[in-house]
């Protein structure tokens, strides 16, 4: 084996690749070198490989030692490590222990994995693709085997190789950045080039469907935009060739753009390019949309009605009002009401602001309650005259009290506060401005106090973020966002001892994931400050509260009213309505430095302002944890996100792909928790709340399994964090929605011409998505194949097909095949079309020199250690190299077949041909060829006798228990082992039995005999006694099982546990409608489980004999704006005398016009009317002198109309049936539920 190639190689692709790399992420270590050094080095590790072909030749020729051996290299984001196991003197396994690597191109490298240990040797081409990455995982094989030469000497030692890679790393790196120039400067030009966002004067959108085409990141990218009523109603992607994690983020814009004239919206923050790309190519689609438009106003601007409020005059809240005029709010008051219960609201009196309680009971104020203020004591108590003028209301005038004006105008606005968290808008009050209580009278001026209640409030928020508890010694990591939050959160390392902060470090390069090293120098300046003895952690509040500031200003709907509120007008009128964070921060900055004093620190960090804050945040965090230790005492010290594994490869956090569509999915979710011991806690997200798990939103909410995330998809992205709520430790989770996924493509069969379909074996599998088969595949066919057609058809998981056909015979070369309907539309694992490179087939026929033992590198197959008779096999693959093919398996024990690839079968032998030893052992030859050669391996598969077929082996049983069956618990516990059961119940089925064990086969040829019937009559704990016969041997075996009897009718006290997976399942249909029959679901509940009690269940359904039934009724205000609902659900069990809770949920959507489709895919319009759904053909077919089509007739074609009358068929129009022609009649459908009107029409053909 000669390695000089594979290192010449290596060396050389590392060069190439890392300059490629740089495309993507600008590397900005490295210097230059002379290309006269650069030749030089290149020649010196080309001699030094050839000392390396000499040791590892010898190893290859006289066998590696056996062992373990480990080895690493630098890879594309990091140190890539393996582990390589020898034995026999051969590469037996390749695992990898540690890479940070792009998850997409990571999963591609591994494929060179396969090759290293087909050819025992590291010499292997790269993977195109990913050669950074598989060029690091041979590097580092090749330093495990330096480990297991035969002599133990060190190939690295002699050729100094690591110097020569690390010269070649530092020289691509500095060319990287010159490429990455150049990309960039063209990436920016294209920038500069979009299309018109707005639409031409005297114009509008023509509806219909238009395709447009621009640039994006790595090509051109090609959508389909839909134009309903001159808007846009749907934006589909035919084709991009940009990154799939980059693009699958920058496809929230589309969601944007529906409902308006122009695709032109905001770029997605971390995918601009992409997400540009697809901007200009709805624009560049829409381009072909535009026609005149006469209704258009001469400005160009469509015109709208002029809306008048119902009482111009009316007030802004809080200020006086001409008694004169009309009480405000009067005339709207039917359009809004106001929710019973208990709310909180504050506005500022005349030094203080005020918070008040108050309680509406019947849409009504019927309590107020000051809870906090501090105005002068005199003034205010004469103030709180103005609460009984509010009781009994919901609006109105109210009289300011003379001579405390100001604190009565406070309680006044505080009240109106509370009562906006209690509103809710009828549906003729939509958009309506609501308008509570208006003060009468005295001053509309500020009061004189104003700037000093503002700092008041300022100083408490500061005290309320001010850390004040004891901190526990030791090292505690943290985490803030910075500037850039897209690239993810500075890391701290903060050291703590006697109760006080010793050190502070900050992290760098990917720990400090935020914009370059000057902005870095600059933020640092803050880490005396937080480090001050006497000031650092009020440093820390601070800063805090700054960032705090930024977040809720940029957020609100309105930044200039939220920064007044917040920093008072005179400072938020330097922000002037702006959402760019450098101007608002520089506003908070004068507001905290001028009116609170807190000079010195912004001082230190200016310029880095934002990133200094999120250091700050990042150091809190660290204090939370110590002070939580300290308080708790608490075990666990880190928390990791095992499932999903999808990693983003900018900002390395962990990502959750969902389905935009559909509702949140979070079962597949799975985390560890590590103790301070090392121990290691695997927590799925059903045991979430066991464990005291939580996963909220940046905002607060809590985000849970089976919400609603139609709030959430236009964002593109919801972050979130998993916290375990004692300790405080969390994980990032980044939530991306999109058109994602899982029913993937499995299978693929191929028919040439008339012949029969042909399984495609070994399919090139998607480079995004290893689960799913490509839709580029090559076959080979023999020359009389060509000119014939070609189809294909895949198999979904789901086991829908998807047709393929080509519109041309077979050629040798890259053929096309469509998909034969839209079907593919509805998964976006299946594609449009399939891409087959047919290639000739010239080894038809096998070599005549049969037999050369030449197969062993080109045929491979694992075999277990060894099989027991009558044992199911499942399928066992045979790997083959490329262009080999495998003809038969010779030698198969009875049972076992080879077929598809895969050896497979249920293993069949008779037990008179096992001799005294209990095994037998099977000579197999594997016959196949490549090129004309033919290939022959030999293998050695063992099989163990297993009369009593109970799973385990006789020669593990001995020859007594080898002659009868051995049954096997599934559990382990005595809980586990036992069956539970109330006074009166009838005893244990035989059923019940049997759920015990895990080997009882289902073929009847084990029965089991109850020796010893249990009393239920009597509570307490009774032993059962079971027989176990085999038809197969003639012993019989005796076990005991537990049963305990409890009180007829007992309820289990104290709270209930959370139910292990398998005890209580349910399956609710994925889509439920409101008013519609809900499909019966059985719930079904384990051995040992009894159901007791379902809670949470929407209105109309029921638990009734196991079973969730019932038409689902749930007043259609209940669904509060949106079209859908999930309801948390909790079944209740009772298992091993405890009470069990087993948590999931229902999903309703909203179903306003019962036309049996939710009024989410319909839309606000089409919900508003009953849209008729026909069983199939829209054409009646007459012929002359027939008589005309009834309203019977019409009404058979629909098959939702409901027969309770609540909609009307009107028919206009009718055929002319005494002459042959085609006539239109339409169909209009009225509602009782609803106020729309929908019309379908109908055509009657008299022939």
């Amino acid at each position: 084996m000669k390695v000089r190639h594979i290192f010449s190689s290596i060396l050389t692709l590392a060069l190439i690749i890392a300059i490629s790399a740089g495309i993507i992420f600008v590397i900005s270590q490295g210097g230059d070198k002379s290309s006269s050094k650069e030749s030089k080095n290149q020649q010196e590790s080309l001699a030094d490989s050839g000392k390396m072909s000499g040791a590892m030749a010898e190893a290859q020729k006289e066998g590696y030692k056996d062992g373990r051996y480990e080895g690493s290299a630098q890879g594309y984001g990091g140190q890539v490590t393996v582990a390589v196991t020898i034995k026999d003197g051969k590469i037996a396994e390749i695992e990898i222990l540690s890479q940070n690597e792009s998850p997409e191109y990571f999963a591609r490298a591994k494929k060179v994995l396969e090759q290293i240990k087909a050819t025992n040797s590291p010499d292997v081409d790269a993977v195109s693709g990913a050669t950074i990455s598989s060029d690091a995982l041979k590097l580092a094989v090749f330093r495990a085997l330096q480990q297991a030469l035969p002599d133990g000497r060190s190939v690295a030692q002699e050729s100094n190789l690591e110097g020569k890679i690390e010269e070649h790393q530092r020289q691509a790196k500095a060319q990287s950045q010159e490429k990455q120039k150049a990309r960039k400067a063209r990436l920016d030009r294209l920038q500069k080039t979009v299309s018109p966002t707005v639409l031409p004067k005297d114009s509008k959108l023509k509806d219909g469907s238009y395709q447009g085409s621009a640039d994006g990141f790595d090509g051109k990218i090609t959508v389909r935009v839909t134009v309903a009523n001159g808007k846009i109603a749907d934006v589909e992607v035919l084709s991009n060739s940009d990154t799939p994690s980059y693009f699958n983020r920058a496809l929230a814009v589309i969601g944007r753009m529906k409902g308006r004239e122009t695709g032109s919206v905001d770029t997605v923050s971390g995918a601009t390019y992409s997400s540009r790309g697809i901007i200009d190519a709805v624009n560049n689609a829409l381009s072909k949309a535009i026609v005149k438009n006469p209704e258009k106003s001469e400005s160009g601007q469509i015109p709208t009605p002029e809306v008048k409020p119902d009482n111009p005059s009316r007030p802004d809240p809080g200020q006086p009002e001409n008694p004169s005029k009309p009480d405000p709010g009067r005339d709207s008051e039917e359009k809004w009401t106001l929710k019973d219960g208990d709310y909180q609201g504050s506005a500022d009196g005349f030094k203080s602001e005020i918070t008040v309680q108050v309680s509406v009971k019947d849409g009504k104020v019927a309590d107020i309650k000051v809870v906090e203020q501090s105005d002068s004591r005199r003034f205010f108590q004469r103030s709180l005259a103005v609460l009984e003028s509010m009781k009994g209301k919901k609006s109105g005038s109210i009289d300011t009290v003379s001579g405390a004006t100001y604190s009565s105008r406070g309680i006044i606005n505080a009240v109106n506060d509370a009562l906006s968290k209690a509103v809710e808008l009828n549906q003729s009050g939509t958009g309506e401005k609501v308008s509570f209580f208006q003060p009468m009278g005295g001053t509309t001026k500020p009061s004189p106090k104003q700037g000093k209640i503002l700092e008041d409030k300022t100083r408490k928020k500061i005290a309320a973020l001010l850390r004040k508890g004891e901190l526990k010694s030791g090292s505690y990591q943290g985490l803030g966002a910075g500037f850039n939050t897209s690239k993810g959160r500075l890391k701290t390392q903060v050291s703590i001892e006697d109760n006080e902060i010793k050190d502070i470090e900050v992290g760098q390069g990917k720990d400090y994931a935020d914009d370059g090293e000057e902005y870095r120098a600059r933020a640092v300046k803050v880490v005396p400050f937080l480090m001050d003895k006497k000031k650092g952690r009020h440093n820390i509040a601070v800063m805090k509260l700054h960032h705090d500031y930024l977040d809720r200003i940029l957020a609100a709907d309105n930044p200039q009213k939220m920064a007044e509120k917040l920093i008072g007008k005179d400072y938020a009128a330097k922000i002037n309505d702006s959402k760019k964070a450098s101007e608002v921060s520089r506003a908070i900055k004068a507001f905290l430095q001028e009116k609170m004093g807190e000079r010195d620190v912004f001082d230190a960090v200016s310029g880095a302002t934002i990133s200094a804050g999120g250091l700050a945040r990042s150091v809190d965090q660290a204090l939370e944890l110590s002070e939580t230790d300290a308080k708790t005492g608490n075990e666990i010290v880190s928390i990791s996100i095992v499932s999903p594994s999808d990693i983003n490869v900018y900002n390395k956090q962990s990502e959750l792909k969902q389905n935009r569509k559909k509702p949140l999915d979070l079962s597949g979710l799975v985390v560890e928790l590590t103790k301070k011991d090392g121990g290691k806690v695997s927590v799925p997200y059903a045991s979430f709340g066991q464990y005291g798990l939580e996963i909220r939103a940046q905002d607060g909410q809590e985000i849970k399994d089976g919400m609603d995330i139609s709030k959430f998809v236009k964002n593109g992205t919801l972050i979130t964090d998993i916290t375990h709520k004692e300790s405080k430790r969390s994980a990032r989770l980044g939530i991306v929605f999109g058109a994602y996924s899982k029913d993937y493509i499995v299978s693929m069969e191929y028919r040439i011409g008339d012949g029969d379909w042909k399984t495609l074996d070994h399919p090139q599998m998607s480079d995004e998505k290893s689960e799913n088969i490509s839709e580029r595949q090559t076959i080979k066919l023999s020359s009389q194949e060509l000119g014939k057609k070609l189809r294909f058809r895949t198999r979904a998981k789901s086991g829908q097909i998807y047709l393929y056909e080509s519109n041309e015979g077979i050629a040798f070369k890259k053929m096309t095949l469509p998909c034969m309907d839209s079907s593919f539309e509805d998964n976006e694992n299946a594609n449009f079309a399939l891409f087959i490179t047919v290639d000739e087939d010239k080894a038809d026929q096998p070599s005549p020199n049969p037999g050369q033992p030449t197969g062993e590198d080109e045929i491979q197959v694992d075999f277990a250690a060894s099989y027991l008779n009558h044992q199911k096999v499942e399928g066992i693959p045979v790997k083959t190299g490329e262009g080999v093919l495998v003809r038969q398996v010779r030698g198969l024990p009875g049972g076992l077949s080879y077929r598809d690839g895969k050896i497979s079968g249920a293993i069949d032998i008779a037990d008179s041909e096992f001799d005294d030893s209990m095994s037998k052992e099977y000579s197999l030859t594997i016959l196949g060829s490549k090129a004309g050669q033919e290939l022959t391996v030999q293998k050695k598969l063992l099989v163990f006798q297993d009369k009593d077929r109970d799973g385990i082996s006789d020669n593990d049983e001995g020859e007594h228990y080898a002659n009868q069956f051995t049954p096997l618990f599934k559990g382990q516990t005595y809980q586990e082992k036992a069956i539970y059961k109330e006074a009166g119940d009838p005893e244990p089925t035989m059923e019940e039995y049997r759920a015990l064990f895990k080997n009882i086969p289902d073929d009847d040829s084990v029965t089991i005999e109850v020796l010893k019937h249990p009393d239920m009559s009597v509570t307490g704990n009774q032993i059962v006694k079971l027989q176990f016969k085999s038809k197969y041997v003639s012993g019989l075996s005796k076990v005991s099982v537990a049963l305990i009897v409890e009180k007829a009718g007992s309820q289990p006290e104290g709270p209930a546990q959370e139910a292990k997976a398998g005890d209580i399942q349910v399956n609710f249909p994925a889509v439920s409608l409101n008013h519609q029959v809900f499909s019966d679901t059985k719930v079904s509940c384990a051995s040992g489980v009894k159901l007791i009690s379902a809670e949470g269940l929407p209105g109309g359904l029921s638990l009734s004999n196991g079973s969730v039934t019932g038409k689902i009724d749930i007043p259609d205000a209940d669904f509060d704006g949106s079209f859908y609902r999930t309801y948390p659900v909790k079944l209740y069990g009772k298992k091993a005398g405890k009470k069990i809770v087993m948590s999931t949920s229902l999903g309703v959507y909203q179903d306003r016009d019962r036309d049996g489709i939710n009024d989410n895919d319909e839309g606000d319009h089409y919900a508003n009317e009953f849209t008729a759904q026909f069983k199939g053909s829209l054409i009646i077919n007459r012929k002359v002198g027939d008589p005309a089509p009834t309203e019977d007739d019409y009404k058979a074609m629909i098959k939702n109309l409901p027969d309770d009358g609540s909609v009307r068929m009107e028919i206009v129009g009718s055929p002319d049936m005494t002459r042959a022609g085609y006539t239109v009649v339409k169909l209009r459908f009225h509602s009782t539920y609803v106020t729309g009107v929908s019309s379908k029409s109908i055509g009657i053909r008299v022939e």
